[in-house]
């Protein structure tokens, strides 16, 4: 639950377009964190901001490039590191009341997302 109230907590500025965090991290996908770092103070983001940009780029690798917007991406980088992998991998990741394929995720709103590696398997 920790992840949703956290989740829900982050602002990121709405005059953002999809393009200026994008590009943010891309470059911190590409190792390039001088260039990113540079974007992000253009852009005015907050340290904790910065923080959990560089933390979901580190954990979901090259499932930065899914054509999901950043706070779907940050809801998804607060999945287990198995499920991320598994999405790597083969497209779809297993929960014990479901499985999730990647295409699956486009039209979930962030904390849909982030609430599937909560649930909890029913007795």
């Amino acid at each position: 639950m920790a992840a949703l109230r956290s989740l829900s907590t982050v602002t990121w500025r709405t005059s953002d377009g999809a393009e200026a965090w994008r590009n943010a991290w891309m470059a911190l996908s590409d190792g390039a964190l001088g260039h990113a770092h540079a974007i992000a103070a253009q852009r005015h983001w907050s340290d904790r901001q910065w923080r959990r940009a560089r933390r979901a780029v580190e954990k979901l690798g090259p499932l930065v490039f899914l054509p999901l917007s950043q706070r779907q991406l940050l809801a998804l980088s607060t999945w287990p590191a198995a499920h991320l992998q598994a999405l790597r991998q083969h497209g779809q990741a297993l929960f014990p009341t479901r499985a999730i394929a990647l295409e699956a995720l486009w039209p979930l709103p962030p904390l849909a997302i982030a609430a599937i590696s909560q649930e909890r398997r029913r007795s």
